[in-house]
């Protein structure tokens, strides 16, 4: 193999390995650090009740979404952690609501399935991970 096709070889090596570890989101509304915690602080998850359905297998939650923000939000995507009887995070679930909630408003969810949940879980917390802005 000549140089040049050696040389070829190598970037193409580069650029596969490149993507392979490379955020697969880069324009999230959450990229930056400080988008994250703004994400946090602005639109919460309040008022969280759960219970496991279905023999035990499935987490179904009912909450409510605040956006303190001063525009309207859509697709919350909310991250639940669970946790067993020794306070270690054993599962987590994520689902996305699709729906609108308004600038300075709130959306109550009432029994939303948030899929199959560990059966050692005795504790859940949820929070928004992220919304797009409506």
């Amino acid at each position: 193999m000549g140089k040049i096709a050696k040389g070829i070889g190598g970037l193409v090596g580069l650029v596969v390995f490149v993507n392979l570890f490379s955020p697969a989101d880069k324009g999230s509304s959450t990229a930056s650090t400080s988008a994250a915690k703004a994400v946090d602080e602005a639109v919460t998850v309040g008022s969280f009740r759960w219970s496991k359905e279905a023999f035990g297998s499935v987490m179904e939650a009912s909450f409510v979404i605040s956006n303190r923000n001063n525009f309207p939000i859509k697709d919350a995507k909310i991250t639940c952690i669970h946790y067993a009887p020794s306070g270690t995070a054993i599962d987590s679930n994520t689902r996305v609501i699709y729906d609108r909630v308004q600038a300075g408003g709130s959306l109550a969810v009432s029994n939303f399935n948030m899929g199959f949940i560990h059966s050692q879980a005795t504790r859940s917390r949820c929070e928004v991970e992220d919304y797009r802005r409506a």
